[in-house]
């Protein structure tokens, strides 16, 4: 399952409410959709999420 969310919009707390009910396993991925980059970003593309969840294991 991939998992959206708004950016500037979807609250953390209800981010990691969804994430608990519908199970962290069950997620492969993360999007931030409706991202407006900003005057003052440095760089012109990035990646990235704020929220700090998800596993953090790696398999080769």
């Amino acid at each position: 399952m991939v998992f959206v969310v708004a950016a500037e919009s979807t609250l953390e707390g209800a981010v990691s409410e969804a994430i608990k009910q519908l199970g962290n396993d069950k997620i492969i991925g993360c999007v931030l959709n409706k991202y407006e980059k900003k005057l003052g970003d440095a760089s012109s593309y990035g990646y990235g999420y704020g929220y700090g969840y998800g596993a953090t294991e790696t398999t080769n």
